[in-house]
């Protein structure tokens, strides 16, 4: 069997859902099945992630033709660069024949990505991983284009049981369940305890749905009842800025410290550096850090948001907040600081429930039996 990841992203950004592309890849190629990923062109700086060994990587689509409206001479030239990927990427997909694409976040590539699979006869396989669902529900042209392309497309999943719920409001096919699955590390990571101090991390985009300026807010209003724990922040974006600024009039310099963009191993370790991983996102899919964290055996502090409690039970593995409530994410806080047995054990849970439910294996495993069946072709073929 051949396939196809799409996944703009891959390689030149260091999104879960990129992880999640080079997991699957890694996974199905180590299985015997040929795979290609066609990413977006590459850039000058590379997110420091290596293909797996065996998966070739196409570079493909150009951007989006209107990111720059309403300029019209920079549309022109950009619509003309999206037409020029298009045919780049019809022509891959002529040479390799794949029996499945696989589009990973279905923006608006998606659509005629599987009116070409019509023409060239391979079978699309969606999945959403948050963001896309959002702008499904709520601008118009999102809701049309979701509609047809999963009504096109042979099969689609989601990777949180919310996100596939909320998509039955926009169309009428049902979505399949697919979780984000993680390696637990074959070692134990060193024990933080060993640093005599209290860290918090916080780890994603910088960017308004993340909630990171109030994680900062709210934390110095732990620092102000007493609390002597670090946060760190690791991420890039466009609220760098805005942090950097409320660190610096909250007086928060000793106690919050931005790390900036870190490698896939980096992020691991200080996640391992770390007592407890928070969160204060907005919007959520099914976190791939939080599953890192939780196989790391760290609990998780975070806002009750899509499929966050599908993974961390509150007061089980983690503890769960709603977004702005600042009293009680303090309160979960300072009994971290207090009690860090019990952060402990809660992070030991955590570790069991990511083996037992959200192995990488067990994700492979899902997508591959889905594309046997929208292509009926033997799985025995792909272990030659």
């Amino acid at each position: 069997m051949r396939v196809v990841l799409w996944s703009d992203g891959y390689l030149r950004t260091r999104g879960g859902a990129e992880q999640v592309v080079h997991m699957l890849a890694a996974g199905l190629s180590g299985g015997g099945t040929e795979v290609h990923v066609i990413a977006g062109p590459p850039m000058g700086a590379s997110c420091g992630r290596v293909p797996p060994s065996g998966v070739r990587v196409h570079h493909g689509i150009s951007g989006h033709p209107l990111r720059r409206a309403p300029h019209p001479f920079a549309v022109i030239a950009d619509t003309a660069a999206y037409v020029a990927g298009w045919l780049r990427v019809t022509r891959v997909l002529w040479t390799i024949r794949p029996d499945v694409v696989h589009v990973h976040y279905v923006g608006l590539d998606s659509l005629p990505l599987v009116v070409v699979g019509r023409w060239l006869r391979y079978r699309s396989v969606l999945t959403f991983t948050g963001g896309d669902v959002v702008i499904a529900e709520t601008r118009r042209a999102g809701y049309t284009r979701t509609r047809l392309v999963v009504r096109w497309s042979d099969a689609a999943t989601a990777v949180s049981h919310d996100l596939a719920s909320r998509l039955a409001s926009v169309s009428e096919r049902s979505v399949r369940c697919i979780p984000n699955g993680v390696d637990p590390p074959v070692e134990p990571r060193r024990s933080p305890a060993s640093y005599g101090e209290t860290r918090f991390v916080c780890v994603g985009r910088l960017v308004p749905v993340k909630g990171v300026p109030w994680l900062v807010r709210a934390f110095g209003r732990c620092i102000d009842r007493g609390c002597t724990a670090h946060l760190l922040i690791v991420g890039e974006g466009e609220c760098a800025d805005e942090i950097r600024r409320a660190v610096d009039e909250l007086g928060l310099s000793d106690h919050i410290r931005l790390l900036g963009g870190l490698s896939h191993d980096e992020v691991l370790q200080v996640v391992a550096d770390s007592q407890c991983l928070v969160s204060a996102s907005e919007s959520e899919g099914l976190p791939m850090v939080m599953l890192e964290a939780m196989s790391l055996g760290r609990p998780v502090i975070a806002s009750n948001v899509g499929g966050v409690p599908e993974i961390v039970a509150d007061g089980v593995t983690g503890w769960l907040f709603l977004p702005g409530d600042t009293e009680r994410f303090c309160n979960l806080v300072m009994a971290v600081v207090r009690d860090p047995v019990m952060a402990a054990r809660a992070g030991e849970r955590g570790r069991e429930v990511v083996r037992s439910h959200h192995s990488t294996g067990a994700m492979v495993s899902g997508y591959l039996e889905l594309y046997h069946r929208v292509t009926h072709v033997s799985g025995a073929s792909d272990r030659g």
